[in-house]
């Protein structure tokens, strides 16, 4: 296997006591410091109507990013396909590309939040339908000739867009499934495969790994050419668990009452498929699961983490401290300490 790529994820959380203004200006500087470091990569989490990710405006934040940056590349995790109109999503993230340098990823996903399917008027049994329609729709508006395209909820005559991306035939597509049923579809279509250990546990995400390989296996398709992706909660103290839970304990209640707020479709099934349950956040656990600790710590949890998960692509969370402050002063530790021996490790 390849070098990782190895980034950085953030929500642009709304820090108790600190403006949106002085939110946003900290993701990004967070982008900024993404390629000072050393990162390759940074991803912005698409969220609605919630105080633990101000990203609702996720192109505008992109194409900021795209602006104070040059190497690292960029990308959201995810798109929430049902919320967008697909022509406009085509055209945004073309342009997104061309205004990079050609740095863009795609990853899509069908969301997950209840509040988010109510404010967009999204029927929650409907948004994996919407959403690998609205892909097969931008995958063929990116083929610059006209499509006639006759769905169930979109629908285009001769339409031919601009602009068209600069990466050929386009940004690297990235599917975010936790269902064995959407892995399964990801896999079909030969779509590099996102996962997030917020919401699944370590043991599950690897229980998923190998049954993306054995899908693409099923499907004709080489596992070495798939990408996967996790993004790990990450907070870095040098003195370890009582430092760490003295910082981090308040945003890790509060952002995850934040993030739960009135439920998510993976609250049912977290007990019986191994995700995680949002109303109950036991710091111990949570401490335990994530890359939280000394550098020394983090790099252990890393090191079994990858033994198990085998991602291509490993991107830590670094939204959690007291202040946005900590978190920055985590991502520097992080990256002097622990980003160096990471380089090191390879798995097949």
């Amino acid at each position: 296997m390849a070098q990782m790529r190895l980034g950085v994820a953030t929500s642009i959380p709304w820090w108790p006591g600190y403006t949106q203004e002085e939110c946003y200006r900290y993701g990004m500087r967070l982008a900024e410091m993404t390629e000072e470091l050393g990162f390759d990569a940074f991803w912005v989490t698409e969220h609605h109507f919630a105080v633990h990710g101000l990203a609702s405006g996720i192109t505008a934040i992109l194409a900021t990013v795209a602006a104070k940056t040059e190497r690292i590349r960029i990308g959201p995790a995810v798109f929430v396909l049902p919320y967008w109109n697909p022509v406009r999503l085509a055209e945004d993230v073309a342009t997104l590309d061309l205004l990079s340098g050609g740095r863009i990823e795609f990853a899509v996903g069908s969301g997950y939040r209840v509040e988010e399917f109510r404010g967009f008027n999204v029927p929650p049994g409907e948004s994996r339908e919407m959403a690998q329609e609205a892909l097969r729709l931008v995958l063929e508006l990116w083929k610059g000739e006209p499509v006639t395209f006759q769905g169930k909820y979109y629908h285009v005559e001769e339409l031919v867009i601009t602009p068209l991306p600069k990466q050929k035939p386009h940004p690297p597509v990235w599917y975010g499934a936790n269902s064995l049923e959407t892995i399964d579809y990801a896999a079909r279509h030969g779509y590099n495969w996102m996962t997030a250990s917020t919401l699944l546990d370590v043991n599950a995400i690897a229980e998923r790994r190998r049954y993306y390989e054995e899908a693409l296996r099923r499907y004709g398709r080489d596992p070495s050419q798939a990408r996967v992706y996790a993004h790990v909660p990450t907070y870095v103290h040098p003195g370890g668990y009582e430092k760490v839970r003295e910082d981090a304990y308040d945003g890790v209640q509060y952002f995850h009452r934040a993030a739960r707020g009135a439920g998510t479709i993976y609250d049912q099934q977290a007990a019986s498929q191994g995700g995680i349950a949002r109303s109950e956040v036991d710091f111990d656990l949570y401490y335990q699961n994530n890359f939280f600790g000394t550098p020394d710590e983090c790099y252990e949890k890393i090191v079994r983490f990858c033994e198990l998960v085998r991602p291509t692509d490993l991107n830590f969370l670094f939204t959690h401290g007291p202040a946005p402050e900590n978190a920055l002063r985590s991502v520097e530790l992080f990256a002097k300490e622990v980003l160096p021996a990471i380089r090191q490790l390879s798995f097949s």
